[in-house]
């Protein structure tokens, strides 16, 4: 006669311990052969913000292979061991941007790998071929003091080879280096490729007198900072006229070494002065004997005109013609007005080439 399962209701044949097959398994596993369980069928692996497909036990393949060699899914191996292993997968393949981010990462605080290896000639030639045309990556960037005074030091007593001097002599003798030398006061020679520059040895050879008059048309050559509050009255002027001018344009005079730069030039060949009372001292106020004081130097009122006369002339041999306009037209200094008579002679001078 065959056994039967023990337990109730089960009509099995008898397998192990009074139990059928099905149940001795459940006891075998759970030590309890009535055991009810329910089986759970995940799409996703079940770590947090893991969002890769199931494969077994609650988790995917990475971390199942983990919970299987560490018994803990949750695993995570050290920077360096992890780093190496991922080398040794990309190997012989391009890294991507985030690739070497981690890797800058695993390696911050450490001496780079390639630190004391001498570059060929060959490689170097290729490096500098694919930065070609690219910008610097050291440019913008503000050197301290200490890192200037090291940077000084170490130079200090060193010659520039004949190639640099070279390279030098070639990139200052293109038409855009003489052009903008130009633009900035410097005398550039009659001799092609050359340029003229006062070095700092020779400055001792000029007289006191020399190097105020180098300084006072450099100054010349830089436009005007501030403007006055007539100067600007007259430009919303001449700008609601739709009139196009030019302000504080240098212009060179026919006597040697002088610069002028008038407050409006408008058609080319036309200019505007507003002239201020007490610096260019109107002589409605001022007699020709008196002084005034402009930086701090006690100025004769005679030499005044004289100076202001020299460029007006000078300016009228250059075929520029003349509109002059005092502060005391303006009204009052404060607040000052841009009135009807004004704007009239304005547009007669600009019309009719009136000079005044």
């Amino acid at each position: 006669m065959d056994r039967k399962c023990s337990v109730f209701n089960c009509n099995n044949s008898h397998r192990a311990r009074g139990y059928c097959e099905f149940h001795y398994a459940r006891w075998l596993r759970h030590g309890d052969p009535l055991i009810q369980t329910t089986r759970v069928i995940s799409t996703h692996c079940s770590i947090k913000n893991c969002k890769k497909k199931f494969h077994a036990r609650g988790y995917c393949k990475h971390h199942y292979q983990k919970f299987m060699l560490h018994g803990d899914a949750s695993y995570e191996t050290s920077p360096e061991l992890k780093s190496r292993r991922l080398s040794i997968k990309l190997s012989g393949k391009p890294k991507t941007l985030e690739h070497r981010k981690n890797l800058s990462k695993s390696r911050l605080g450490q001496p780079s790998p390639r630190k004391g290896v001498k570059l060929s000639q060959e490689t170097k030639a290729k490096i500098s071929a694919s930065k070609a045309g690219q910008p610097s990556p050291r440019k913008g960037v503000k050197l301290s003091q200490e890192t200037k005074a090291k940077i000084s030091a170490s130079r200090t007593g060193k010659r520039a080879s004949q190639q640099t001097i070279d390279s030098l002599k070639k990139s200052h003798s293109t038409p855009e280096y003489l052009e903008l030398a130009r633009k900035r006061g410097l005398e550039v020679s009659s001799r092609p490729n050359q340029t003229k520059k006062i070095s700092n040895k020779l400055k001792k050879y000029y007289s006191s007198e020399e190097k105020k008059e180098i300084q006072r048309q450099r100054r010349l050559l830089q436009p005007a900072v501030t403007e006055s509050r007539n100067e600007k009255l007259v430009q919303k002027f001449l700008d609601s006229k739709k009139i196009h001018y030019e302000k504080h344009k240098t212009i060179k005079l026919p006597y040697p070494k002088k610069y002028h730069q008038p407050d409006l030039l408008v058609h080319d060949k036309k200019i505007i002065e507003i002239y201020g009372d007490y610096f260019h001292a109107n002589p409605r106020k001022y007699e020709k004997d008196s002084f005034i004081t402009i930086r701090r130097k006690r100025t004769r009122v005679d030499s005044i005109w004289e100076n202001d006369r020299s460029i007006n002339e000078s300016l009228l041999q250059l075929g520029y013609k003349i509109l002059i306009l005092w502060e005391n037209e303006f009204g009052n200094r404060r607040k000052p007005k841009l009135t009807k008579d004004l704007e009239d002679k304005i547009m007669i001078f600009l019309d009719s080439s009136t000079i005044d």
